[in-house]
């Protein structure tokens, strides 16, 4: 079995690539060709403290696994954060754990990006002006996400806390250039283009009536029963949508609505229905919730980087392991993207040219010339393929496709790009 830091986790996926990778699954889950398990809820020992299990399956590429969230608010008086989540990958055949992932940054990551997803393809191309309800911690990744997909310029932050507000704003301002202020929920909703609620509130944040025609609502801070950001009001004139449907009636933004009997599952739409064309895409009002714990695919993209920085911490046996579960998994969900393919193939080779594995490095390293790497991607495998010439008989640089200058093999280790 494998692990993931927290450290490695947290450096190896951007904003832009967990949007497109949560993309891809919410196509696949709109396809039926991935499944969402019930959520299961607990708690510890202590008052205060809840954790859930939230699950799923991609029937496709046969990848299976679960997520584990926790809260223990007592941890901030430990200097620990009070919200946890890790992933566990399971072996599709035997069931065995296959890797274990400390994902409480991928999960920041993957929460904003399936609104990011939403803004994306519900939203109008023009909107310029966020009201963003909540000044912590994952605030900030939805704003990092919102911007990917739109041309924000404004920032209007509303949080109970006018201190925590004008910080928040404070930090727009300094690192991300934008316009930015605090404002109260009635200002903030009626100059919005884009209204994003992250917070733990247990009833509406503001009133039905302040929301413009037109404007996009991502309610992203219902995931538990009782939690509520939408006035009821707005959830039954808005057109709906939701990652998957039966869980925003039940533990998401709709289980007020849908408790009142004011919606149904026939009032919702699945997100992933709308990126395939079989649901609506325009509207007056738009409302979405949280996308699901299926951020496990976001492990190809971290096997990838992890064999990298393997290799170069010359690591060779782990890189080796690393980059081929990458191929593995990327095969498994038949995914072509043609760079991400050279570069495992190639590092992958030169870990086993240090292993003097040299019969399988060069078929790699052969393979990844066909596959038009980079120049610099390129150099570096003919210096990889002179190391088994030198290393073992049988290999002839002649063989090469396309022969290059003779590569000039340096005494240390090759560099990657």
């Amino acid at each position: 079995m494998q692990f993931v830091s927290e450290d490695v986790a947290s450096s190896v996926v951007s904003m832009a690539e967990a949007i497109e990778v949560i993309e891809r699954m919410f196509r696949e889950y709109g396809r039926d060709e991935a499944e969402v398990f019930p959520v299961a809820q607990g708690h510890g020992p202590d008052a205060g403290t809840s954790f859930s299990i939230k699950s799923g399956m991609i029937r496709t590429s046969r990848t299976v696994g679960l997520k584990v969230g926790s809260y223990w608010p007592q941890n901030r008086v430990r200097g620990l954060p009070a919200h946890a989540s890790t992933t566990l990958l399971l072996d599709p055949d035997t069931g065995y754990p296959r890797a274990l992932v400390a994902a409480s940054h991928l999960t920041c990551l993957r929460t904003a990006a399936s609104d990011a997803v939403a803004v994306r393809h519900l939203s109008r191309p023009d909107s310029r002006t966020l009201a963003l309800f909540g000044a912590g911690h994952q605030a900030w990744f939805e704003l990092l996400a919102v911007r990917e997909v739109r041309p924000i310029e404004t920032v209007l932050v509303a949080n109970r806390s006018p201190e925590a507000a004008e910080a928040f704003a404070r930090r727009i301002q300094a690192e991300l250039g934008l316009e930015a202020r605090f404002a109260d929920s009635r200002e903030a909703v009626q100059a919005a283009d884009i209204i994003v609620t992250v917070t733990a509130a247990r009833e509406a944040l503001f009133e039905a009536s302040l929301v413009r025609p037109g404007t996009h609502v991502s309610a992203m801070g219902a995931d538990a029963p009782g939690k509520q950001e939408l006035d009821p009001a707005l959830v039954t004139r808005a057109t709906l949508f939701a990652d998957v449907v039966r869980q925003s009636l039940g533990i998401g933004e709709y289980e007020a609505a849908h408790k009142a009997g004011l919606v149904d599952a026939q009032n919702v739409t699945a997100i992933g229905a709308v990126l395939d064309a079989t649901g609506p895409l325009q509207s007056d009002t738009y409302g979405t919730v949280d996308g699901p714990r299926l951020g496990q695919i976001l492990l190809i993209d971290a096997y990838q980087q992890l064999g990298k920085i393997q290799y170069k911490r010359r690591n060779y046996e782990g890189a080796v392991q690393s980059l081929a579960t990458c191929a593995e998994l990327e095969a498994a969900q038949g995914i072509a993207l043609a760079a991400r393919e050279v570069e495992c193939a190639y590092i992958r080779g030169l870990a086993l040219v240090y292993l003097g594995e040299c019969e399988e490095a060069w078929a790699l390293l052969s393979g990844a010339l066909t596959m038009n790497p980079e120049a610099d991607q390129r150099r570096a495998i003919l210096d990889g393929m002179a190391r088994c010439t030198e290393y073992e008989d049988g290999f002839d640089l002649a063989d090469i496709p396309t022969p290059e200058p003779p590569p000039t093999v340096s005494p240390d280790i090759i560099e990657v790009y």
